[in-house]
């Protein structure tokens, strides 16, 4: 497997996961009745994509990685979803400081 594919696997896995979880997380919290339990099946996909993304990278000890990726790839594509969304973070503060003056 190419390291491109791999790191858009990776990628996608950790904001999957990543969304996942904050979605899950202010649905489980705000939410009521049966909002409450999508957003716990929300932090349990969540779970289910980190743990995923851990077994292909083969850093689950005594078990074997089914895709063998490789673990600098997947050092690159989390720092550049830590990246991607501290900076789509600080967009929204500036949309929001922005709306806010006016």
């Amino acid at each position: 497997m190419t390291d491109i594919f791999q790191l858009v696997l990776a990628s996608f896995l950790l904001w999957f996961s990543f969304l996942c979880f904050a979605s899950g997380g202010f649905t489980a919290h705000y939410g009521t009745g049966r909002s409450k339990t999508i957003g716990a099946g929300l932090l349990l996909f969540g779970f289910i994509g980190l743990v995923m993304l851990v077994w292909f990278a083969g850093l689950l000890p005594g078990v074997a990685s089914p895709v063998g990726w490789q673990t600098d790839v997947i050092a690159m594509a989390f720092w550049s979803t830590v990246a991607a969304a501290a900076g789509g973070g600080v967009a929204v503060l500036l949309f929001l400081a922005a709306i806010m003056r006016s």
